[in-house]
């Protein structure tokens, strides 16, 4: 049972000689009880006592006390103590002291002093985490005592490949190990040459002619477009994810049917996920009459088929529709003038608006009056 402050539990478990587990020779214990305990302190630490009883192969039994205490001291540094005392033979007590502490974000330094069995061992390390999915991390170590070493590791996940490195220096012998590790992965027409990936994957298709950004659980997990869609890897099976897309990336004239998707992964393999665009040809307009000159700003546009609008400064106007032949009749007080545009499928925002002559419209002719 495990509770907020009081945590408890009891196990014991026979094993036949005849059983096996994957790497042993023969079975590391026939029988195996244990009591244990805990106490947490809220914000101080915990304290936690044990009595264990293992009986081996060989016959020879282990039974002992083992008691453990943690804490947090100035800033993050924490400390842990504890020890092992064998009621049958002395010689099998052991102690050992760790201090630990995190530096910024990524780092972190622990020490080990240990003593079992009539000897002492030692051990002084740093190491370094990645936060997101791309990046480096390793660390590097000392062991004095009853093993002298020195050692280091570094690895790093690069989109399509993991390169890691390993070294280690001891009185007798060195030993250098380099990995490279990458991968292919394929649902249906779509296949990427990505790092080595582990449980199911989401490949994200968006309909922009642009690349758009991705986010998994908030995260940037890169960018997808109509001819590159991104292939996010590494989900957790069963579990639902949130795969959003950033809307600042579309243009003005983009119509989006959802920008987040809730999706539920497999057990393993993959799952498309798309998000569609509903696109109007939309095109900037730089209205000029006879002179040269803009229609004033404010001066009404409407065209049959099209939203009323407006004019902006220097006579800039936004026509977005179907594609077409439109006529804006663009209005203002005490004047008025017609304009004819042709709207192309392909036509956006981001291309430089096009000069349009406006024509001054015709007037209506006047009603008979009597003779």
């Amino acid at each position: 049972r495990a509770m907020p402050q009081w945590s408890y539990g009891a196990s014991h478990v026979r094993t036949s000689r005849r059983l096996l587990r994957v790497g042993e020779i023969e079975p590391a214990s026939l029988s195996r009880s244990l009591v244990r305990g805990s106490r947490q302190f809220a914000g101080l630490g915990s304290l936690s006592l044990a009595w264990l009883h293992d009986r081996g192969v060989d016959g020879i039994r282990l039974r002992g006390l083992s008691v453990g205490a943690s804490a947090r001291t100035w800033r993050s540094v924490s400390v842990s103590v504890g020890g092992f005392h064998d009621v049958d033979d002395g010689h099998r007590d052991s102690i050992y002291l760790s201090l630990s502490g995190l530096f910024g974000t990524r780092t972190s330094a622990y020490s080990q002093l240990q003593h079992a069995g009539g000897e002492d061992f030692a051990r002084l390390g740093v190491q370094r985490g990645r936060l997101d999915t791309i990046g480096w991390d390793g660390g590097a170590y000392v062991d004095r005592g009853a093993s002298e070493r020195v050692g280091g590791n570094l690895q790093w996940t690069a989109p399509r490949a993991v390169l890691s490195a390993d070294v280690a220096d001891n009185r007798n012998d060195d030993a250098l190990r380099l990995g490279l590790r990458t991968g292919l992965v394929g649902l249906g027409r779509d296949v990427f040459w990505t790092r080595p990936s582990e449980g199911p994957f989401a490949v994200i298709e968006t309909d922009s002619e642009r690349r758009v950004r991705v986010y998994d659980e908030n995260r940037l997990a890169g960018s997808s477009s109509r001819d590159a869609p991104l292939l996010v890897t590494d989900l957790q099976p069963y579990q639902p994810r949130q795969i959003a897309v950033a809307d600042e990336d579309y243009g003005i004239e983009i119509g989006l049917d959802e920008i987040t998707r809730r999706v539920t992964m497999p057990g393993y393999g993959g799952v498309r996920v798309r998000f569609a665009e509903n696109r109007q040809p939309t095109r900037r307009l730089l209205l000029r009459r006879a002179d040269n000159t803009p229609p004033p700003a404010g001066s009404s546009t409407v065209s049959d088929g099209v939203p009323a609008s407006f004019t902006g400064r220097q006579g800039e106007a936004l026509l977005s529709a179907a594609a077409g032949t439109y006529t804006l009749r663009v209005r203002w007080d005490g004047g008025g003038c017609d304009a004819r545009v042709e709207l192309r499928a392909s036509d956006s925002l981001v291309q430089p608006p096009d000069v349009v002559s406006c024509v001054a419209m015709t007037p209506a002719p006047l009603p008979p009056g009597p003779r």
